[in-house]
């Protein structure tokens, strides 16, 4: 459960809006053709948490969340007395990963829950990586919130709340894919991305279709 909550991005059916000119943050699905509001200032009166919900983010939805941080804690234990053995390989030849060269890394935890094998793609071509993250912190700053993308690693904090010493790869993680083994069954995770430029804004990208209902909260 652990890895999966790691891995795993979330429902890729719901999204969010953050609008700087309005003040809204708006989530929506796109199965139910729904979408619910709420404003800056009531986020602001929570300590910046917003109080819709979503599953848009494993990682935080960028925002704090105390029992995200307590439930990963928790996790993060379990994983330090499973992982008791790791191989990890680090080539030294570059990839072509969509448009980015990155170098890739194998890393392959054994323990008591099975074999677990994380491979990652880093590339150290992070210009657009670093625009898009400004745009989103500043925007999340707004309401008071802290901005949580996805992790540049998924191995290195499990290797590191496990205790283990590991030699780090610099850039930003275009590519994994996760497989675990046990005795009974396993699962496999990849997330890749496919292309990523910068382009002229275009409002109509942001705004939800008028076919959509207005609820108080997804389900």
């Amino acid at each position: 459960s652990f890895l999966v909550r790691m891995a795993m991005g979330g429902n890729k059916k719901v999204g969010s809006i953050i609008d700087g000119n309005s003040k809204l943050r708006s989530v929506y699905d796109i199965d139910e053709e729904e979408y619910a509001e709420e404003n800056f200032k009531s986020i602001l009166e929570n300590d910046g948490i917003p109080k819709l919900k979503m599953m848009d983010n494993a990682f935080g939805g960028g925002s704090r969340s105390n029992s995200n941080e307590s439930e990963n804690e928790d996790s993060s234990e379990d994983n330090e007395s499973d992982n008791n053995e790791v191989i990890r390989t680090i080539n030294d030849n570059y990839e072509k990963i969509g448009e980015f060269l990155a170098k890739k890394v194998i890393t392959e935890m054994m323990g008591r829950s099975g074999r677990v094998v994380i491979e990652e793609w880093f590339t150290i071509d992070t210009s657009l990586f670093r625009y898009a993250l400004d745009v989103e912190s500043k925007l999340v700053s707004a309401y008071g919130g802290s901005a949580q993308t996805t992790p540049r690693s998924f191995s290195e904090p499990m290797l590191r709340s496990a205790g283990h010493e590991f030699e780090s790869v610099e850039g930003r993680l275009v590519k994994y894919k996760m497989t675990q083994k046990d005795d009974d069954d396993g699962f496999k995770m990849s997330w890749e991305i496919k292309q990523a430029t910068k382009g002229p804004f275009n409002q109509s990208d942001f705004i939800l279709s008028k076919d959509y209902k207005k609820v108080d909260e997804l389900n």
